[in-house]
């Protein structure tokens, strides 16, 4: 990981985060007013706490795969975030995909297994 160590690494990507969401409702059409008015320590545990602390976790189990993992398990593992997801949805929410996301996957498909690109074989 070079010269910065694990707290470091997840201290600035916490806080970067942060940035981002303080610029987010800054940018927005409501005041720091509206936007703060209803919290209160209660409401935060009650709404923020577990997704917060899973949020956590999960940062910190991938920052060590990160550390422990070859280049290409780590990236396999770390997409199967989204099949994963798109499981859930379909299995808890009991919501499938559209006709149009499908059919939008099957656009995304390389026209030619052959040739990745879809360019001609120059041969």
């Amino acid at each position: 990981m070079g010269g910065a160590t694990k707290s470091t690494v997840v201290f600035m990507q916490e806080l970067t985060k942060l940035v981002i969401a303080i610029a987010g409702i800054s940018m927005g059409k409501a005041r720091w007013s509206d936007v703060v008015s209803g919290w209160t320590v209660t409401s935060w545990l009650r709404l923020a706490l577990l997704p917060a602390t899973i949020y956590l976790v999960q940062n910190i189990c991938s920052l060590l795969a990160y550390e422990n993992l070859d280049p290409i398990t780590y990236n396999v593992l770390n997409q199967t975030k989204t099949l994963s997801a798109a499981l859930c949805c379909y299995i808890v929410m009991k919501k499938k995909q559209s006709r149009m996301q499908v059919r939008r996957e099957k656009s995304k498909q390389h026209p030619n297994p052959k040739t990745p690109s879809g360019l001609k074989d120059q041969s």
